[in-house]
């Protein structure tokens, strides 16, 4: 507990006790603090700060992260821990205020994860490198079926399906390549307007490619079909804005459904 900092404030914010270990934290001596409000000298994020007041107030107790600031005007991540102190009577007095740095801890996390992250990234883009030649085989083959359809005017209508099967799975194939492709060069993250609609409808496709014949995946058109809208009434869905890890997370939780067979 000797590094942590521990100080009482008073209901108005006013500080009444600084221990040795906030004077250490923060760099202010007792004398520079006592009397002083602690919003003054600490607070960086008046919406946690009223947060904290609000549910000691309330509760008794209250812990979480705030965002504070030193002498020397960095910004410091603590867990604090705040216990509110009543008088003989039971009429709250004052707030035990108990914090603990752990801004070193978070930029560690980030550290970590920015590792954790590049080495993916590596292995994906060995994975990249060879799937590279995959779209270099891909790209004669796109060209067969439309030379098919200048060479071969009258074929039966079987032949034209395989023709058109060919062509379509050589852009879907054309079009995972140039995914991955993109998803290995691990760009930032970034938001971009999309229409919800559009982006379900390309979910649903990548989960029928990823799912057995055993298995049916059927789009509902609920403005028209009231029959599957379960009672539930029809709203036109908006643009949003969504980034990258929004839409793959949707992608993998349709996935994770159609694996155990409840969605259809």
């Amino acid at each position: 507990m000797a590094t942590d900092a521990i100080f009482v404030r008073d209901l108005d914010g006013r500080i009444m006790f600084w221990s040795q270990g906030a004077a250490g934290l923060y760099g202010w001596s007792p004398d520079e603090v006592m009397g002083m409000l602690a919003r003054q000298r600490l607070e960086r994020s008046p919406d946690q700060l009223e947060a904290a007041l609000g549910t000691t107030m309330q509760q008794g107790f209250w812990q979480g992260e705030l965002t504070q600031s030193t002498k020397a005007g960095d910004d410091i991540l603590v867990a604090s821990r705040w216990t509110l102190i009543k008088d003989a009577s039971g009429r709250p007095q004052s707030f035990l205020v108990v914090n603990t740095n752990i801004t070193h801890i978070t930029e560690q996390k980030r550290l970590e994860a920015q590792v954790y992250q590049a080495q993916q990234l590596a292995s994906l883009g060995e994975l990249a490198g060879g799937i590279a030649h995959v779209g270099n085989v891909l790209t004669p083959v796109l060209g067969i079926p439309q030379i098919l359809r200048r060479t071969q005017k009258n074929v039966d209508a079987s032949t034209q399906e395989q023709i058109d099967i060919l062509e379509s799975c050589a852009k879907r194939g054309t079009e995972m390549v140039r995914q991955i492709l993109t998803f290995a060069q691990g760009s930032p993250e970034s938001e971009t307007t999309v229409n919800i609609v559009v982006l379900l409808q390309e979910v649903i496709a990548v989960a029928k490619q990823g799912s057995p014949n055993s298995i049916a995946i059927r789009e509902v058109n609920l403005q028209t079909d009231n029959s599957q809208s379960n009672g539930l009434p029809y709203k036109r869905l908006p643009y949003k804005r969504f980034s990258g890890k929004r839409i793959k997370a949707m992608a993998k939780l349709l996935q994770r459904r159609v694996a155990h067979k409840s969605f259809c």
